[in-house]
């Protein structure tokens, strides 16, 4: 790590661009976690006396232990507690062209407003297909959808690849409690949507020019590098199906069985899921992969859903049971509420 840290303007900026001012900070946790110097917890049975040391964790999200954990959590959490309806896994990308990646990767959090603005267009799209009589508009315009949303910055070959993984009940929740189900994806459709509001967001922020999102625009809706991927399809009784997607949101972004290391050279190989074989002549080449695809390795600060913040966590089901879904800090999830709170 020292020499990482010490010859990295030197060796990775000019190809990685400048460290962030918290990764020698987050892989410091890194190296001490499960360390017991570092403190522990111990546990006691009173009756059979047996003890257990646990030494902490470092809970960053470059850990695949930490992380692998959390996601097990988050699949047993809320596969239990979640209200019993088909559910959705929609995946959104966003394209390589006029530097919408780039400028992620300069501001992390932009991949937030992205968020807000996919889960916005997600919103107005189901809201619209609710079909209620003409005395109950009002209500119609208070239906939520219930989401667990993830944003991830690694692709499969450790690439820098913003996109968002979004957990989301296919249907609406009305005021009173109802739930309607009656809803049509299109995936061509909700892709255009999308792209309108990325593109008037970042225009007006100046982050790209009017001409640019012009010329986007222009382009067909299959080329623009913008996609919504909304085919796969949970129904209400396959449980463990809901689970495994609760825990693929928040897998961690190495995969320990898939690492491995030579330390008479150094050389670093990684297989990808599609069974590529990935090398870095030295570790120094793998940790500087790893610090940029992971453009906010520090936990960011809860967040609320779409009017008020959600609390609780899988460890504190009766904070937010239906209501909010949940909120986890660790990777950008955010709690997008189902059923109002009265």
């Amino acid at each position: 790590l020292q020499s990482f840290l010490d010859h990295y303007e030197e060796r990775h900026r000019s190809t990685h661009g400048p460290l962030a001012a918290h990764v020698e900070r987050v892989l410091n946790q890194f190296l001490l976690c499960g360390d017991p110097s570092q403190g522990l917890t111990l546990f006691k049975c009173p009756e059979c006396k047996i003890s257990l040391a646990i030494p902490f964790s470092c809970k960053t999200r470059i850990c695949p232990s930490c992380m692998t954990r959390r996601a097990e959590d988050l699949a047993a959490g809320l596969g239990d507690v979640l209200p019993n309806v088909p559910y959705r896994h929609v995946v959104i990308t966003l394209p390589r062209l006029m530097g919408i990646r780039h400028r992620i990767r300069e501001t992390p959090r932009l991949l937030r407003r992205v968020t807000r603005l996919a889960m916005g267009v997600l919103f107005r799209y189901l809201r619209r297909q609710v079909g209620c009589h003409r005395s109950r508009r009002n209500s119609r315009e208070q239906a939520r959808p219930g989401a667990v949303v993830a944003g991830q910055t690694f692709g499969d070959s450790l690439v820098f690849h913003p996109h968002l993984h979004i957990l989301i009940t296919d249907g609406v929740f009305m005021p009173e409690g109802d739930f309607y189900g009656i809803l049509d994806w299109d995936a061509a459709q909700l892709t255009g949507l999308l792209r309108d509001s990325i593109l008037a967001s970042f225009t007006r922020l100046n982050l790209i020019s009017p001409d640019a999102a012009e010329t986007m625009l222009s382009w067909p809706i299959e080329r623009s590098g913008f996609n919504v991927h909304v085919d796969t399809r949970v129904e209400p009784c396959d449980r463990d199906r809901l689970r495994t997607l609760l825990r693929y949101l928040t897998r961690p972004p190495v995969a320990l069985d898939r690492l491995h290391y030579v330390e008479s050279t150094g050389v670093v190989g990684y297989r990808t899921r599609k069974g590529g074989e990935l090398r870095y002549l030295h570790a120094v080449d793998f940790l500087a992969y790893v610090t940029s695809v992971l453009c906010d390795l520090t936990s960011p600060r809860p967040s609320g859903g779409c009017s008020r913040p959600v609390s609780g966590s899988v460890k504190s089901r009766s904070a937010a049971t239906l209501d909010g879904f949940w909120h986890r800090p660790d990777h950008h999830i955010k709690g997008l509420a189902g059923p109002r709170r009265s």
